[in-house]
């Protein structure tokens, strides 16, 4: 093999030239027709039983022979079906199945009977082979699909087939003659493993598949030839053929004339591995992490490693092996090494497979054949992650799996890099698996898990928290390990373990010793045969497990009446509340001095580290000594001064009081900030030129609304550039952010060139927004218009918080904006919310300074705030601002993208699949589709960037003006097929409250609290902004067409399936 390999087309066996897999098999059985190439378990001539051979040229015999035998039953079936257990039998009906040009569907015997059902339709297969063992489940699969046959093989004698001759009419009954027109056709399907739904098809071309099993044998050879498959060689692979990997190490040894060693049965025992590898001199293998793992016990005793020791690699497939397995092998000379891949993708990464290793045998780089089809992209809201995306036209692709509109492929797999520029990558798990918890944010549990299990303790274990407060895990223990500890040592290495997996982990995502749960020893956590385990099968089988783990922790463990000792609140001093208060917080936030704490008496615990999981701890604390503390104590009363006095009013203090408190502070924070204007600015003057190109500073194009915006102010031949800054830690790739949001909702990436945008790090905190100051300057003179779209979306909030997270650096944004002569025009994405208690319409006006006209929440005041800071600013310094108060936003009509973390979306999902209910509203609905939306933003944007300070032509509504009820939202659910029941608004709830499985549970206090605003919703004027934006006026209203396309895209991300 050339050690210059650089692209699929350099590879030795080029598909363009051999053009089917079978061709290649039959050319290397030409080269190599006397040399064993099947190494199997039987009966030998002594009667013992042991390893006996098959020369490449019997191999093909027999082979040829059976395809001869089946040419007249399979004739006219594009497609065969075959079920039956791993063995070298089963090779041998694959290559029959090629042989008579028949694409083989590979079923898993572990397959349900309607699984088997469903692949035979999607793959339109009508005809199955299947052994004695598995008839039942072939016959019966085959019995509901029509015209489809079933035939159950009789038993293989394979020592009768060896002595068959060739069948004379061999050349007269196979196809031989091979073309262009084979390099694409479907060779063979394998299908996902259906841990969540019914198994996927993936077809697999024979262009794949001659790419496919040149690429572990090429990258080994590419970084040093004397640890790469050759003659003679044999190969030891554990994973059964109805596997991508299977499959290709069925045929990658036939590339050198080495040999593939079968194992007398699937899975195999630690012995029988061993067993196979010492028998046949085995010197590579292929194994996925469970079964390596297993090998340990059997090595240790007696210390033997030689077997091992002497092999070239044992090459990790399938998954990640823990780091801990590997570094144990690599301690005792065993050069394990890993690659990755997928059946979509066949291998594209591989360690170092050198016995003398560069770097840690688990570091991964893209094989040089899959350099100039891969790229990464930065995950979206993951600083230093990256998927890995593949290009559209790289040969190693199976059919039809793109999933971009430029037909690139996204692995779904996060990966980090070592060092920036190295490209070399760690594999961390997959976007699938992040947990969108309770408070928006997300845990990525994968590292997290990978931690926990490289403790010896920790045999398996799992991460859970989707639509949670918190993260908790479950662990099995390894009892080899464990029954050699004390209880207490036991618990010591797992907390051990738990510090950590929390070490690398953001804060939100952080395991608190409450919420670990360790299985007594008989019990146990499932897993596949690669050594996964599936995430919602855990939540399944442990359901109430965890019920009661999130129970005790959100609302304290039960405590018998008998042990509880309670204290009136009347009867504290205000001196013993600040004490225990300071106790309590200082233990939460792991604080030793308490003196300080003290000293900040009225800061915000937020900003002395306390988040949403730490609040509920100290929530928890506080609860255990006084009564009736509602959940969201701490974000009513963030400092200790105010929790004691909130404390001490006890339960005097009513909801009407608590929101009379924070209207008053929302209008104590706009004054302040109007007082600021007041001095900071002086009265502008201006007089813009017109017709000119607009260069444009955006907030927030990472988000929904954000990038369409972005996408159509990049589509408008009147914009010059578009400024966007970006979040980011530093050397996050924020272009790539960009890219990933495009993509994310299937909008052009080629819009993104560099001469038109440009991504800048966003620190508006900053005086001068994070950048230097002569970046800062240049900016000013360049920009022409401001748009903020950015803003922290957490409904539990104060207009406090709001202040220092949002309003401080929306501030710094104005001062940006402003000139003395022409400012920038100043765009705000605001709310409708900020206007949502004016009466039953709303008119597109500035409003007059009452706070009560504002929803009851510190986003809606915020947002207040903002509006008449602006409104301010355009009537007494000629700032021209403009208001574009947005409300509900539905996903677009062309591809139907709409966040699935959203209430809507999860309240129909909810409702409509799962409760088989839904809750009878009276309101108004105008949601907007999300296209709509941002190009009425950007018209707005463009259309006035020449005109004067005007505040009362400066407020627009951004809603949909063609209105329906919601009667005809629930009309358009039984339209798309969901079948359920109308309840009121009361019994919804209380039948949410009892599903947490279900997705709308992680929004019930929001659905509890919000119904009341939900159900009569007032109407928005748009007649000005129609005016402005004819288009608007012909935004379609929601209907069972937009439905069905959301309910496809839901799909597509998994969330309804």
């Amino acid at each position: 093999m050339s050690s210059e390999t650089s692209s699929f087309q350099k590879l030795p066996i080029k598909y363009k030239k051999s053009f089917a897999l079978i061709n290649v098999f039959e050319d290397q059985v030409k080269k190599y027709a006397d040399k064993v190439y099947a190494r199997y378990y039987g009966r030998l001539h002594n009667g013992d039983l042991g390893y006996k051979t098959m020369t490449y040229a019997d191999v093909d015999r027999i082979a040829t022979n059976l395809a001869c035998e089946w040419s007249g039953k399979v004739k006219g079936y594009n497609v065969v079906a075959f079920i039956a257990d791993q063995s070298v039998q089963y090779f041998l009906c694959v290559l029959a199945c090629l042989k008579l040009r028949a694409t083989f569907l590979a079923l898993s015997p572990r397959n349900s009977e309607a699984a088997v059902v469903n692949l035979l339709n999607k793959t339109d297969c009508r005809f199955i082979f299947s052994t004695t063992k598995y008839a039942a489940l072939a016959q019966g699969a085959a019995a509901q699909v029509d015209g489809t046959v079933c035939q159950v093989l009789p038993s293989f004698n394979l020592a009768g087939r060896l002595k068959q001759p060739l069948n004379p009419k061999a050349l007269h009954v196979l196809d031989k003659k091979f073309s262009k027109k084979d390099i694409e056709k479907t060779c063979a399907i394998i299908h996902s493993s259906g841990s969540t739904a019914f198994p996927k098809p993936i077809r697999l071309s024979n262009r794949y598949l001659i790419c496919g099993i040149q690429s572990i044998p090429g990258h080994a050879y590419s970084q040093d030839p004397s640890v790469a498959p050759s003659f003679g060689d044999a190969q030891l692979c554990c994973l059964p053929i109805f596997h991508m990997s299977g499959f290709m190490g069925s045929f990658n040894m036939s590339l050198v004339g080495g040999s593939n060693i079968y194992l007398p049965k699937f899975p195999p025992s630690a012995r029988e591995v061993l067993m196979a590898l010492q028998l046949n001199n085995s010197t590579h293998m292929l194994a996925p992490p469970l079964i390596v793992d297993q090998l340990i016990p059997s090595l240790n005793e007696p210390k033997d490693y030689a077997p091992l020791q002497k092999m070239k690699y044992i090459c990790i497939i399938g998954a990640a092996l823990d780091e801990k397995t590997g570094d144990y092998f690599h301690a005792n000379n065993i050069n394990v090494c890993n690659v990755y891949g997928m059946t979509e993708i066949t291998f594209l990464l591989g360690s170092d497979m050198r016995k003398t290793k560069s770097h840690k045998w688990n570091i991964l780089s893209p094989m040089k054949v899959a350099m100039p089809y891969i790229r990464w992209e930065p995950a979206e809201n993951e600083p230093n992650q990256y998927s890995l995306i593949v290009k559209g036209n790289c040969p190693a692709l199976a059919t039809g799996i793109s999933n971009r509109p430029d037909g690139d492929y996204d692995t779904s797999d996060l990966f980090m890099e070592t060092t920036k520029g190295s490209n070399q990558w760690i594999y961390l798990g997959r976007k699938d698996d992040t947990l969108a918890m309770k408070n928006g944010e997300k845990t990525n549990p994968v590292p997290m898990e990978s931690a926990l299990r490289a403790t010896p303790i920790v045999k398996l274990c799992t991460i859970v928290g989707e639509g949670r407060e918190c993260t908790a895990a479950l662990i099995e223990l390894d009892t080899a390990h464990a029954f050699g500890c004390t209880p207490q040592q036991m618990i010591d290495q797992v907390d051990a373990a738990v510090a950590k997996a929390n070490a690398n982990a953001p804060t939100h995502s952080h395991l608190l010793s409450q919420m670990v749960y360790i299985l007594p020893f008989d019990c146990h956590l499932p897993h596949t045969d690669k050594g996964t385990v599936p995430r919602k099968k855990v939540i399944q089988m442990y359901k109430q497990v965890i019920d009661k783990l999130y129970d005790n922790f959100i609302n304290g463990p039960t405590v018998p009446a008998a042990c509880k000792v309670e204290k009136s609140a009347s009867s504290w001093t205000a001196d013993e509340i600040d004490s225990f208060l300071i106790q309590a917080v200082a233990a939460v936030l792991s604080v030793s001095d308490t003196n300080t704490l003290s000293k900040h008496l009225t800061s915000s615990l937020f900003d002395l580290g306390l988040n949403s999981l730490l609040s509920i701890q100290l929530r928890n604390r506080v609860a255990q000594s006084f009564e009736n503390i509602p959940q969201n104590f701490l974000f009513e009363h963030p400092s200790i001064e105010s929790m004691r006095n909130a404390l001490i009013v006890g339960s005097k203090e009513t909801q009407e009081d608590m929101d009379a408190k924070h209207y008053a502070e929302t209008e104590e924070i706009l004054q302040k900030y109007i007082r600021k204007a007041k001095s900071d600015f002086a009265v502008a003057k201006t007089n813009y030129p017109k017709g000119g190109q607009q260069v444009v500073l955006l907030t927030g194009a990472t988000g929904a609304v954000g990038s369409f915006i972005l996408r159509d102010l990049l589509q408008s031949d009147k914009i010059k550039k578009v400024y966007c800054l970006v979040r980011g830690r530093k050397g996050t790739d924020l272009m790539g952010r960009l890219r990933a949001a495009f993509n994310g909702r299937s909008l052009d990436a080629s819009l993104l060139q560099p001469g038109r945008v440009e991504a800048l790090p966003m620190n508006l905190d900053d005086a001068y927004l994070g950048f230097s100051r002569e970046l800062y300057t240049r900016l000013r003179q360049e920009v022409t218009i401001v748009q903020a779209c950015a803003w922290l979306l957490d409904f539990n909030q104060p207009v406090t918080h709001y202040e220092k997270s949002c309003i401080v650096g929306f501030y710094n944004l104005i001062k940006f904006a402003y000139k003395k002569k022409n400012p920038m025009h100043f765009h705000l994405v605001s709310s409708i919310t900020a206007t949502a208690k004016y009466g039953d319409v709303i008119p597109e006006v500035p409003m007059a300074c009452d706070p009560t006209v504002a929803a009851s929440f510190g986003y809606a005041h915020s947002k207040y705030i903002c509006e008449h800071l602006m409104t301010y600013l355009s009537q007494g310094k000629n700032f021209p601002c403009y208001i574009e108060r947005l409300g509900q936003v539905c996903g677009d009509t062309v591809n139907g993208a709409w966040n699935t973390s959203e209430q809507f979306p999860t309240m129909i999902v909810s409702g409509g699949m799962l409760l088989k209910s839904m809750p009878m509203l009276t309101s108004r609905i105008d949601w907007l589709p999300l296209n709509f939306a941002a190009s009425t933003i950007t018209k707005i944007m463009i259309d006035t960037a020449a005109d004067k300070a005007n505040a009362p032509k400066a407020v627009f509504h951004i809603v949909n003006p063609n209105e329906v009820m919601w009667t005809d939202v629930l009309a358009a659910m039984k339209q798309c097929g969901m079948k359920f029941d109308v309840v009121p608004i009361e019994e919804w709830v209380q039948a949410l409250s009892k599903r947490q499985d279900v997705p709308a549970y992680k929004l019930l206090s929001f659905y509890e609290n919000s119904f009341k605003d939900l159900a009569n919703s007032p109407h928005w004027n748009t007649e000005k902004t129609i005016q402005a934006v004819p288009h608007l006026g012909k935004a379609p209203s929601f209907n069972a067409n937009l439905l069905e396309k959301y309910i496809s895209y839901w799909r597509k991300e998994g969330f309804c399936n």
